[in-house]
This record gives C-alpha cells, structure tokens and sequence, in this order.
C-alpha cells in the first residue's frame, strides 16, 4: 500500500481519494484527529438522502452556474440515464459538502472519488474521460480540495478486502474489464491531481 499527499492553493474540504477498499476508513480510524464528514451519513439512510437533496437544491440556487455545467458535463458521458442521474446528485453533493469548514475535516467521498465514478461507469474511452475531467475540474476551481492524500494498493488486496467485506464484488470490480476501468480512472485521477497539487513529501 502507498500514500501519497499533496497539498495546492484550492480552499475546498481536504479529500482522501483511493478505490473502494483500499483502506480510506482505516486510514481515517487510525488517526483520530481527522473527522469524517461522511462517517455517519454512510450508515443512515434518511440523512444520506436527505443530504442529497439539499444539496441539489442549494447548488441549484446559490450557484446556478456550476448547476448547469454540471449537467452539461454529465450529459457529455455515454451512459444510461439511471447513472447520469445519480452521479449527478452525488456531483452535486460533494461539492456542497466541499465548503464545509471543521477543523480536522476530512471527506472519504469526496470531489475526485465523485469523477472517479463518473468515469468508471460511463462507456467513454479512456482518453475522453481524461479530457472531460480535465477540462471540468479547470472550469471549476473554486471547488477543488486544498489537500488531497491518495491511498493505492494492489488490485488483488482490494478485491479481498471487498469481498470480506461485502461478500461479494460490486459494480466497479464485478468483471475484469470494470476492475480494468476502475484502475485505469485512478491513474487518471493521480495524474491530474500530480499536475494541479504540490506532492508533500
């Protein structure tokens, strides 16, 4: 397992990015002084939900702009309906959540693991799905993370864990081309944040 932080001039919710199971709850749980904004939502389905949809309608009114754009950028991917509007509403979440101010505050779920999953999902290519991000995150700068910490374990410890987990693979890792995709977008990810952030070494 590897961790790398980076640290930039962005004012948004310090994020922890990784794939699913990799260990961003251990890693919060073994350092006490972080909190976890998503912590208790995870496990509560009337707040995650409730959550969500004040988020949709507070962006929708107090930044209408970033609304729209937001549409636009989901619309741009090839994907069913159900998943655009889902990873919409999360889109929109995490950045509401992003202006957050907690000392200590940390976001497991947070702007770049929202692209992560847009990515994966959608039936782009790997290079458009690079691009779109790209181009949507240097659209969007008032939104970004003043720290990001990435964790990156092999594939085969992932799966383990999820399976321990759960019982069985999700979505993202239910076939070799998803576990394909799913490690392709985080070197997306790791690539833009190398080019947008300072590595803290």
């Amino acid at each position: 397992m590897e961790i790398f932080k980076f640290k930039s001039k962005y004012t948004g919710l310090p994020e922890l990015f990784g794939l699913p199971a990799v260990g961003k709850t251990t890693f919060i749980a073994n350092q006490p002084q972080l909190i976890n904004i998503n912590e208790r939502s995870n496990h509560n389905f009337l707040i995650r939900y409730s959550q969500k949809i004040v988020s949709v309608v507070r962006i929708a009114i107090l930044n209408p702009k970033y609304f729209i754009r937001s549409i636009i950028f989901l619309k741009s991917f090839d994907m069913n309906l159900k998943d655009k509007l889902r990873l919409l509403v999360n889109l929109l979440r995490v950045v509401n959540e992003g202006h957050i101010k907690i000392n200590n505050g940390i976001s497991d779920q947070g702007l770049f693991q929202s692209l992560w999953s847009i990515g994966v999902y959608s039936h782009n290519s790997i290079s458009d799905v690079e691009q779109k991000l790209t181009v949507f995150l240097e659209q969007n700068p008032n939104f970004l993370p003043k720290e990001i910490t990435i964790i990156s374990d092999i594939m085969e410890n992932n799966l383990s864990r999820e399976t321990q987990r759960y019982g069985y693979l999700k979505t993202y890792y239910e076939n070799n081309q998803m576990i394909n995709r799913s490690m392709s977008v985080e070197t997306i990810i790791i690539d833009i944040v190398s080019t947008l952030y300072i590595k803290v070494d």
